[in-house]
């Protein structure tokens, strides 16, 4: 009877840490060696001791060796995190670590953070603290608590559970851009993205309007660059394309988009008394930098913002219901009074505001409310925060 190779399989994933590089096969993770003159170490999943010799025989802490997970299933991904690795198995997550100082071949303990498996292997994202990953019930983040135990928590469930269902695939890639801080994943099916911010913990759907010969199937970034998609090759042409996500005209690929940001609903916890708007206080970032020309009744700028902003009444989920206010231009760069510097465009447009602000009062009532800002064609929109004076009737 033949004897079964249990060996006949490639690692189908890898990742270097503590000096060594750990492979994902099977159910194992397999170690090498620690990497010190000698490159072929890294290929060295065993101990350098005999372990047959009666002499020495003992395991060295810079020795390779493997790790069987009991019903795993195949390992998909490894991460490298504090004291040890997270492996991503189809039946779940799991931490291999080293209880003190860090993994080594003598001292490391395994056990499982939760069931919920990685989705797509592409999904993850390790920002340092923080391991981030797609699964099919929602992005979660792996972290330490305060009992300095590693965890696995569902972040999505009590905030965009609904629209992640509805989003999530094999096909997506997860991207981390430090600069602003955010982490794109990025739908190649639907040509849809989710923007998570790590400082403001919001999370902002994006939609890329390509055409019907254009696809994003992998996303990657380019050091020192803005996030750059790669793209299907394009028919017509049969060129390759680069997608950049920055864009003073505001277009996908030529097609104008619309940008906009949906409130919680607010009822100040009297959810049957009714509530109005006397005042609401906008900010946004002024994009002016220079004045181009003059229309025959106002200026024209190089980098003009534009924010369309109404209020939503009463739960509705609809213009039907006839609990929205009209649409009106938020954004106003007060130009009154301003003394142009010379006759001749385009000129530095220097009003001593970095930040534009503007006023309202909104008409109607409703027992709830939520605020809707939306981009226009062509034009910028860098909404700061606002602020609201509610006013409330009813029986206390």
């Amino acid at each position: 009877m033949a004897l079964r190779d249990e060996y006949r399989d490639y690692p189908t994933t890898s990742t270097a840490a503590f000096g060594r590089v750990f492979y994902g096969q099977e159910n194992r993770i397999l170690f090498s060696q620690i990497f010190v003159d000698d490159v072929n170490s890294l290929g060295r999943c065993y101990q350098r001791n005999d372990p047959t010799s009666a002499q020495l025989s003992d395991v060295l802490p810079t020795d390779g060796g493997e790790v069987t997970l009991q019903n795993s299933g195949r390992i998909l991904r490894i991460e490298e995190y504090q004291r040890g690795i997270i492996a991503f198995a189809e039946r779940g997550v799991w931490y291999i670590y080293g209880p003190d100082s860090g993994f080594t071949a003598t001292n490391y303990t395994q056990t499982k953070i939760t069931e919920f498996p990685l989705y797509s292997t592409l999904g993850v994202v390790n920002v340092g603290d923080v391991i981030y990953y797609i699964a099919e019930n929602g992005i979660y983040a792996v972290n330490t608590n305060e009992f300095g135990r590693v965890v696995a928590t569902n972040i999505t469930e009590a905030t965009i559970d609904s629209y992640y269902l509805d989003f999530v695939s094999k096909d997506i890639s997860g991207i981390y851009d430090p600069v602003r801080k955010q982490i794109w994943y990025v739908n190649a099916s639907t040509d849809e993205a989710l923007v998570q911010d790590l400082r403001s913990q919001g999370f902002y759907p994006q939609k890329f309007e390509l055409t019907n010969d254009q696809d994003i199937p992998v996303t990657f970034r380019i050091e020192g660059e803005d996030l750059i998609y790669y793209t299907l090759e394009d028919t017509n042409t049969g060129y390759y394309n680069l997608l950049q996500l920055t864009d003073s005209s505001f277009k996908d690929l030529g097609t104008p988009f619309t940008s906009y940001v949906v409130t919680f609903e607010e009822s100040l916890g009297k959810f049957s008394h009714r509530k109005s708007v006397p005042n609401i206080y906008l900010f946004f970032n002024k994009t002016e930098d220079n004045i181009t020309g003059f229309d025959g009744t106002s200026y024209t700028f190089d980098n003009p913002s534009g924010c369309q902003f109404r209020a939503e009444f009463d739960y509705t989920n609809s213009t039907s219901a006839n609990k929205y206010t009209q649409y009106r231009q938020v954004y106003r760069v007060n130009t009154r009074g301003y003394l142009l510097q010379s006759p001749t465009y385009p000129q530095p447009f220097d009003d001593g505001q970095s930040v534009v602000t503007y006023r309202d009062m909104i008409r109607g009532n409703g027992k709830s409310v939520r605020f809707r800002f939306q981009s226009e064609d062509n034009k910028d929109m860098q909404l700061l925060g606002y602020n609201v004076e509610y006013s409330m009737r009813g029986r206390q």
